[in-house]
């Protein structure tokens, strides 16, 4: 039998992975539009003021309780990982407005502009996130997002352009690799129910860890039995 699997993502390694342990193994052919295999799975090495560094571009981290799947694919392969100091950060208007939530401590993250401390808005920026993760949390509770856009989902909950701009929207650009223009036309239920699985409608969040060595360690290891069947550029 001759199979062929369109894309070499996290979708098309893993069925290749799968199929070629069968028995009998199907003969393999692999198109890749890209010039490496990986799709979102993507690391570039750079220099770092003379020091080679490799960054991950598209998947970076990943949770155990949300990943099962993926926890047991790199135990089976023997992928190291590691704990990962995951953060969001905003920055605005050339620097003067900054913060970030990777810092349990509200001082050292949210306050990391120390004049926020006496900003009445920042105040209120806070106190409307932490409403924004009641409200979502509620409507995912009780099934009633909705299949509306999020920005009608927030005009309706009568959230401010501030919260969208210095919050919501960066983090789900950020999220889908998309322009944070853009998000206000994406799926309510999508967004929030994200958001719900992977703990970001907590101020704690879940725990998370990246691949020792960037994602293409373990692209590499997945991709060996087959990777002479992948056709690059195509």
């Amino acid at each position: 039998m001759r199979i062929a699997i369109i894309g070499t993502g996290i979708a098309g390694n893993a069925a290749a992975y799968a199929l070629c342990h069968g028995n009998p193994a199907p003969e393999l052919v692999l198109y890749e539009r890209n010039s490496l295999p990986g799709g979102h799975s993507a690391t570039a090495e750079i220099d770092h003021t003379g020091k080679r560094m490799q960054v991950d571009t598209g998947f970076i981290v990943y949770n155990e309780p949300n990943y099962p799947l993926l926890t047991a694919m790199f135990h089976h392969l023997g992928v190291a990982t590691e704990n990962s100091d995951m953060s969001f950060a905003v920055s605005a208007e050339n620097g003067r407005f900054e913060w970030c939530g990777g810092d349990k401590s509200l001082a050292n993250s949210f306050f990391a502009q120390r004049r926020n401390i006496v900003s009445p808005a920042h105040w209120r920026l806070l106190a409307e996130i932490l409403r924004f993760q009641k409200v979502a949390r509620a409507g995912v509770a009780a099934g009633s997002i909705g299949a509306g856009s999020l920005g009608d989902w927030l005009d309706r909950h009568g959230f401010s352009a501030r919260m969208r701009d210095s919050y919501l929207l960066p983090m789900g650009a950020a999220i889908w690799s998309m322009p944070q223009a853009a998000m206000l036309d994406f799926p309510a239920t999508t967004l929030i129910g994200f958001f719900d699985n992977h703990g970001l409608l907590t101020w704690q969040g879940h725990k998370w860890r990246t691949v020792s060595g960037a994602s293409r360690t373990y692209v590499s290891k997945l991709t060996a039995p087959f990777a002479r069947h992948i056709r690059l550029g195509v």
